[in-house]
C-alpha cells in the first residue's frame, strides 16, 4: 500500500522500518501520565521492529527528547530527527525519507499531514496515543507489505 505515489520512490526493501514521532499531542498530553502513551509506543516499536525519528517542534532539543522518552520507559532504538529548517512537517519528514528510505512507515502526530495519508495516525491532543490509536497504527502498519 503506497497512499502517495511520490512515497513509492523511497520504498526500500533493505532499509528501516521508521516512526515519526511528534511529542505534544502524541505522549504529552493534557492532564495524562505519559509512561502509558509511551508503554504503547515501545510495543508498537516491538511488534513491527521500528526505529524512532522525533519529527517534534522538541527536536531542537534533541538530548532532553531523548531523555523524556528514557525516563519514561522508553527502550528502543532513536536513529535520529528531522531537519530543524523550516516549519513545514510534511516537508521535513519527506526530505528525511528522500535521504534515507524505508521499508515501513508510521507517523504519529497531532497535526495534519496530508501528504502521508494512509501512514499518519492524527491523534487528539487531549486524549494522545491512546488504544484506538494503537489500533489504528498496527492497521496501517499490517497493511505494508
Amino acid at each position: 500500500m503506497i497512499a502517495n505515489p511520490l512515497l513509492k520512490l523511497y520504498k526500500r526493501q533493505k532499509s528501516d522500518n521508521l516512526l515519526f514521532l511528534d511529542y505534544d499531542g502524541v505522549f504529552i498530553c493534557m492532564h495524562q501520565e505519559i509512561k502509558s502513551y509511551v508503554q504503547r509506543i515501545e510495543r508498537i516499536c516491538q511488534e513491527f521492529d521500528l526505529k524512532v525519528v522525533i519529527s517534534s517542534s522538541w527536536r531542537e532539543y534533541y538530548p532532553q527528547c531523548l531523555d523524556i522518552l528514557w525516563e519514561a520507559g522508553f527502550n528502543g532504538k532513536v536513529i535520529g530527527c528531522t531537519t530543524l529548517e523550516g516549519y513545514d512537517r510534511n516537508k521535513q519528514i519527506y526530505e528525511y525519507i528522500k535521504g534515507h528510505g524505508f521499508n515501513k512507515l508510521l507517523i504519529l502526530d497531532d497535526m495534519p499531514l496530508w501528504f502521508f495519508h494512509g501512514y499518519h495516525v492524527k491523534t487528539d491532543f487531549e486524549k494522545g496515543f491512546d488504544d484506538e490509536a494503537y489500533e489504528l497504527a498496527r492497521h496501517i502498519l499490517l497493511k505494508q507489505k
